[in-house]
């Protein structure tokens, strides 16, 4: 995994992403980006 990846998840709180991973909501993110 790449360290920004580890960094960004570390950094981001964990409760309040109806118990998404902080990466699925990244990717999330960036896939509404895409469309």
């Amino acid at each position: 995994m790449p360290g920004w990846v580890d960094a960004y998840n570390r950094r981001r709180p964990h409760a309040g992403l109806d118990g998404q991973t902080p990466l699925s909501v990244l990717v999330n993110k960036v896939e509404k980006n895409d469309t």
